[in-house]
């Protein structure tokens, strides 16, 4: 069994990241890594956006109170197969630049 502690109506509208618009929208989920809340299309635009900046790690969207990551699996969720193929491209260039000095690229094929 999984337990969940119940949050109150105040909790959840405080951690909500959205417009007045959003928050009727009653599809939400939650970033394992940090424990806030959002709408779903809150969500899947931040972090299309954060991606599509180049803003890698995507970090959760109460970045002044948090600055967690979003969690790998979580954006594999909820992002589709083009913007996760960029995150992963982007990622991976992240690492190799900041490893520069421990890579050395092949030139023949």
């Amino acid at each position: 069994f999984f337990f969940f502690k119940q949050k109150t109506a105040y909790e959840m509208l405080r951690s909500l990241v959205g417009s007045e618009m959003c928050i009727r929208d009653r599809v939400i989920t939650g970033n394992d890594l940090c424990g806030h809340v959002f709408h779903m299309r809150c969500l899947i635009q931040h972090a299309r956006t954060q991606i599509k900046e180049k803003k890698i790690p995507v970090v959760c969207p109460m970045k002044h109170e948090c600055g967690k990551d979003l969690d790998q699996g979580l954006l594999e969720e909820i992002l589709d197969e083009n913007t996760l193929q960029k995150y992963d491209s982007f990622s991976l260039k992240r690492v190799q630049e900041s490893h520069a000095d421990e890579y050395m690229y092949c030139l023949t094929p």
